[in-house]
């Protein structure tokens, strides 16, 4: 049976979990003693659903962040065995192998019938006892560890998007109850997989019928007080449409993109072409971002081995943006900042990413300026981050 496990020697004491996450526990029970509302900020943003739905996102502040960043490098990331039919932001060296959403359509691949089913509100209906169950049977920690970690991973004792936290436990919370339902999924010859709340059954017969196993999950996701929707239950059967998972097609022995999707990024591509030959618009900072936007979707066709991927990153490399004067008068102010903040904050995430965004924009500074950016980058140098383990 394919279960989660915690490979690591458990957290007991508070004084060793406190030296994990370097703070004193002067520091911790001060922030264990802020409300949520405290520890947690809105997002800048808005985000919706699909149905229109407002998406519930809390960003945690700076030094909760620092904690939660600390959590995930030494329990999620490197102390787990994370079972095959669970996919998400499972990291590759844990996992020993590639966990993103075309690995987990891929065993989905020349299916005939597909049974898709969406756990309602996942983050904002996992309560903190889950939370705590993950900690304490699972990883074996000391009941006054769980509490802090549950504390300190939750808010107003649920799991939310935005905790850094979040995509791990929210992966973990079925541990005791999923490894027997895939097993028995498994015996009746149906595959089974997990991105983080949208679970997927497959049959390579011919209009299966899924009533015992959607009976299954029901049951599991009822056990923890998870919701059920069956409104949002998909069945999908081999016939004039293509099957898709994820919204890659499975009818083949590897995923591939829907022939629309296919034929949207080459005219994306093309579109680009057409608006760098409008004058300065690759120095511009909204052209910056559709070039990113583009690229990030060419770069899908390689993750599903399109052939004609390579071709669209070397037509969109004639065109990459161009740096401006504003741009050398950006990296200089933020090398300033670096440089006084580089005492006290080197270790902190704000400054490695404040870093390595000034590397990015450096870059884009060499393609017309190389003696500026050759400078900018020696003094830059000089402020590394801290890239010590925590």
């Amino acid at each position: 049976m394919d279960i989660p496990k915690y490979n690591h020697p458990p957290f007991v004491e508070l004084d060793k979990l406190c030296k994990m996450l370097r703070i004193s526990r002067t520091e911790l029970e001060n922030i264990l003693s802020s409300p949520s509302d405290v520890r947690y900020k809105d997002p800048k943003t808005t985000a919706y659903k699909k149905d229109g739905s407002i998406r519930k996102i809390k960003c945690p502040l700076k030094e909760l962040r620092s904690i939660q960043e600390k959590i995930n490098n030494n329990i999620f990331k490197t102390g787990f065995y994370w079972p095959k039919y669970l996919f998400g932001s499972i990291p590759k060296k844990a996992a020993l192998s590639n966990r993103d959403y075309v690995s987990c359509v891929s065993l989905h691949c020349r299916a005939k019938s597909i049974c898709k089913i969406d756990i309602s509100n996942f983050f904002d209906n996992v309560h903190i006892s889950l939370v705590k169950s993950v900690f304490k049977n699972l990883c074996h920690f000391s009941d006054e560890v769980t509490d802090v970690l549950a504390d300190l991973c939750c808010y107003n004792d649920f799991l939310v998007q935005g905790a850094l936290t979040s995509s791990y436990l929210a992966t973990l919370i079925l541990w005791d109850k999923e490894p027997e339902l895939v097993e028995n999924l498994k015996k009746k010859g149906l595959v089974y997989t997990r991105l983080v709340d949208d679970i997927t059954i497959s049959s390579r017969i011919s209009n299966y019928n899924f009533d015992i196993a959607t009976k299954r999950v029901e049951v599991m996701l009822l056990e923890k007080d998870l919701p059920i929707n069956k409104s949002k239950y998909e069945y999908n059967y081999l016939s004039i449409e293509p099957l898709t998972v994820h919204g890659l097609r499975v009818s083949f022995d590897k995923p591939k993109l829907p022939k629309h999707e296919s034929s949207n990024i080459r005219a994306s591509v093309k579109n680009l072409e057409n608006l760098a030959q409008l004058d300065s618009a690759r120095t511009k900072m909204w052209f910056r971002t559709d070039y990113n936007r583009c690229m990030g979707r060419v770069n899908k066709l390689a993750r599903v081995k399109n052939q004609k991927h390579q071709a669209l990153v070397e037509r969109l490399k004639v065109i990459e943006p161009l740096p401006s004067i504003n741009d050398i008068k950006y990296a200089r102010l933020r090398l300033k900042n670096l440089e006084a903040d580089y005492s006290t904050k080197k270790k902190t995430f704000n400054y490695k990413k404040r870093y390595y965004k000034l590397n990015q924009r450096i870059h884009l500074i060499s393609k017309t300026y190389p003696d500026v950016a050759k400078k900018i980058r020696e003094s830059l140098k000089e402020v590394p981050p801290d890239e010590k383990p925590i």
